[in-house]
């Protein structure tokens, strides 16, 4: 075991979640992480405020046509200074999001990695002390990738176990600093995607959410009492923020 893996596994008592909700939570945490950079990269560029008629604001700008990829008025050019602002802010927010969205696949990959690595190890290990129990010397496995996880657990228990008067400890991989890095990824995400979807739900709730305010006199628009709706970026931005909240709470207290 080198630098990389502190210990390869320690005492369930490390652990709120015990082994076996450890593995499935990092494995989780990779599939999640996929999903949330997905989500976050598409409320990016989607529409955040839908305007009837078929227009709709992104945090880049406003679009006559919503389908359009250009763009008919940018945020600098808002009558309403504050919506101006605001605009400018949550798009920088929204890439920070996907950067922070990218370092966390780095890092549940990582982890992962580390967990088989340490899998392995552990299998390894199962092996040697079979073969020094064995009497010929041979262990009835033949690879490592046949022994179960139970049979890993169930006998490097009784090594760890050995100074305890021999009593079982199911192992735990010791994630070490990659788990709180990964906290913090998360954390700074939380806070990104909460700073943008409150400018826009604070943008469509306020009195700039007339698109004649936020693009000026002249702006034509449908005759209702509200002429804009949340559209499905924001949707989406808000459904990440949702489960990485809950997955930030979840991992640190499982992984």
């Amino acid at each position: 075991m080198d630098g990389t893996v502190q210990r390869a596994l320690v005492g369930a008592r490390s652990t709120f979640g015990g082994p076996d909700v450890q593995r499935v939570g990092i494995h989780f945490m990779v599939v999640f992480s996929f999903f949330h950079f997905l989500f976050v990269l598409l409320a990016c560029v989607l529409s955040q405020i839908d305007v009837n008629g078929g227009g709709c604001f992104t945090y880049w700008g406003y679009k006559e046509e919503c389908d359009n990829t250009s763009y008919t008025t940018r945020p600098d050019l808002f009558a309403d200074k504050t919506a101006k602002n605001n605009f400018r802010a949550a798009a920088a927010f929204s890439i920070f999001s996907i950067l922070l969205g990218v370092l966390l696949i780095g890092a549940s990959w990582l982890l992962c990695c580390r967990l088989r690595r340490a899998i392995r190890i552990a299998k390894r290990k199962a092996v040697n002390h079979a073969q020094a129990k064995s009497k010929g010397g041979k262990s009835h496995y033949s690879r490592l990738d046949d022994i179960p996880n139970e049979d890993v657990a169930e006998l490097t228990a009784k090594e760890e176990g050995e100074g305890e008067g021999g009593a079982h400890v199911q192992p735990v991989f010791a994630v070490g600093l990659i788990k709180w890095i990964t906290v913090a990824i998360m954390s700074g995400g939380c806070l990104c995607g909460l700073i943008c979807w409150a400018i826009m739900a604070g943008t469509y709730s306020s009195r700039a959410h007339s698109v004649q305010i936020l693009l000026g006199k002249g702006a034509v628009v449908a005759g209702e009492k509200r002429d804009t709706s949340y559209g499905v970026g924001f949707g989406l931005q808000l459904t990440s923020w949702l489960l990485e909240l809950i997955m930030v709470v979840l991992f640190s207290i499982l992984i």
